[in-house]
């Protein structure tokens, strides 16, 4: 895992193995507008800086039975890692999320995920949290690196690339 703790009073972490080299897992991670190609959950997404890449890129994402949410890169380090803040969303204060690619062997590498967050409402959210919130996120923190690496290793997208209104994207998703 990363050496630098991130922002929040918990944190979470997950890890997979990707049967792809690490720069085709960086493609897919650098298209920062694309969740929704790859990820279930994700049912639209598009960026809000359309001409912009890497640190300070902004996208919107429209979450399955949870609502939206807007998501800021704050540290890029090219073929590495990305860091992204996320707005708050239920009874989660605004988060951080980092995501590392790590070479893994020939032709192989690793994704590791990790999230920092702290809670709203207070009692209710802590006790939301304490009670169901934090196995929900253990159980669905790994979902998106698993989506990835199924986007990587099959090449298959799950949607087609659109805009709000079914405007063509500006940056298509990758083949």
């Amino acid at each position: 895992m990363s050496a630098k703790k991130l922002p929040g009073r918990y944190n979470l972490s997950t890890e997979i193995a990707v049967n792809a080299p690490a720069d085709k897992v960086w493609e897919v991670l650098a298209d920062f507008s694309a969740p929704d190609t790859y990820a279930e959950q994700v049912t639209l997404a598009y960026s809000l800086t359309p001409d912009l890449q890497g640190l300070g890129e902004k996208r919107h994402c429209d979450i399955k039975g949870f609502g939206s949410i807007q998501e800021e890169i704050i540290a890029w380090d090219a073929g590495r890692s990305l860091t992204y803040t996320v707005t708050p969303l239920g009874p989660l204060a605004a988060s951080t999320s980092r995501w590392t690619v790590w070479p893994n062997g020939e032709g192989r590498s690793k994704i590791t995920v990790e999230l920092g967050y702290d809670l709203r409402f207070w009692p209710i959210g802590w006790i939301m949290h304490a009670l169901f919130m934090r196995r929900a996120l253990k159980k669905a923190l790994p979902q998106g690196p698993e989506a990835v690496k199924t986007r990587v290793e099959t090449g298959r997208s799950l949607r087609d690339r659109r805009a709000p209104h079914g405007q063509p994207q500006l940056k298509p998703a990758l083949a």
